[in-house]
């Protein structure tokens, strides 16, 4: 890999005890492989077609998660909801509490965002539906970050 970085010849490397059958994938990995892979190319090609379908009449989408970050020992509830939006992309905006007792309101305005979308953020921002520990906003819009 040094070499490699460094642009200097390394076809004569070889690393010692390869055994190119014993690491060899097994092609039933490798068809699975290729059949998610073109399960996902298909969809996103049908993207617009799936997201009609999906998503008619919705006025906002939401998931939840749990996120455990391993490093630091901490558990967090995430509740992300996308508003959907006609003439944008819509509005992301993470719910986020922790065990350690952070409540935390993400928002992000996207760089494509309509006017509506725009003011919707700013005033969730301002107004939050209840107390947070931190609400930030993400404008990709105006290149404008915001915390409090």
């Amino acid at each position: 890999i040094i070499l490699a970085m460094a642009g200097l010849d390394y076809s004569k490397v070889h690393e010692p005890d390869y055994d190119r059958d014993r690491l060899k994938q097994p092609t039933r990995i490798t068809e699975y492989v290729k059949e998610i892979s073109e399960a996902v190319y298909s969809r996103w090609k049908d993207k617009d077609n799936l997201r009609l379908e999906n998503l008619r009449g919705l006025e906002n989408v939401e998931r939840a998660r749990q996120v455990y970050y391993d490093t630091d020992g901490i558990l967090d509830n995430q509740v992300q909801s996308f508003k959907i939006c006609n003439r944008c992309s819509g509005l992301n905006t993470i719910k986020s509490r922790s065990d350690t007792g952070y409540k935390v309101l993400a928002i992000t305005i996207p760089r494509d965002a309509c006017s509506n979308c725009i003011d919707e953020g700013y005033r969730r921002y301002r107004n939050p539906s209840k107390p947070y520990t931190h609400i930030c906003l993400q404008d990709r819009v105006n290149d404008k970050y915001h915390i409090k």
